[in-house]
Formats: C-alpha cells, structure tokens, sequence
C-alpha cells in the first residue's frame, strides 16, 4: 500500500496536477522503527516491539498523523514528534517522510 502511495506523489501521469492522495492513505499506519526490524533476538525484538507501541501512543500512529504534524512542524511540540520519528526510521519511513513533505 505505501509504495502506491509513493508512487502516486512521485510519478504523476498529467502534468502540471500536484499529487492529492486519497484520503484513504491517512488510515495507513506508519511502518515500525529500524531498530525493531533488526533486532537480533526474540527477548529483544519485544522490548523494541513495547517501545513502538510508546512511541506510537506518543503521537504518530499513521500517516495522516505524519502528515498534519509535518504541516505544523513549527511548533515545539510538532518538531519533538518528527524528532523521535526521525531518530529511528529505515528507509521507507525515510521516503514516506520525504514523499509526505512534497505534498
């Protein structure tokens, strides 16, 4: 689902019409953290996988919520959540930022 979302912001078939993702794709939740992709045991993918869930209680849970906290990056609070979003994304967390940024 995110890469139809990646490619419908990037790739746009009429030229000149910006990107205008569905309201659908706000639903998405957003991908777990790096560290809990990686996590090279079962006792530690838990403890990364209850530190998602804080994370995710903190704020960003779906895209939606990437979106609306990036258009209101200029506040404390905003910028504190990109922040801890920032600090552990992996690569699709990264386009999904940079992609959700254009819009």
């Amino acid at each position: 689902m995110y890469l139809w979302f990646l490619i419908g912001c990037v790739v746009c078939i009429k030229s000149g019409v910006p990107c205008d993702p569905s309201q659908s794709y706000r639903n998405l939740p957003l991908p777990s953290m790096k560290s809990l992709w990686e996590a090279p045991t079962k006792e530690k993918w838990a403890a990364e996988l209850e530190l998602s869930h804080i994370l995710q209680s903190s704020g960003l849970s779906n895209l939606g919520d990437l979106l609306d906290t990036q258009a209101s990056a200029s506040t404390m609070s905003s910028a504190r959540k990109l922040d801890r979003w920032n600090a552990g994304v992996d690569t699709l967390g990264s386009l999904l930022n940079l992609t959700s940024m254009i819009l």
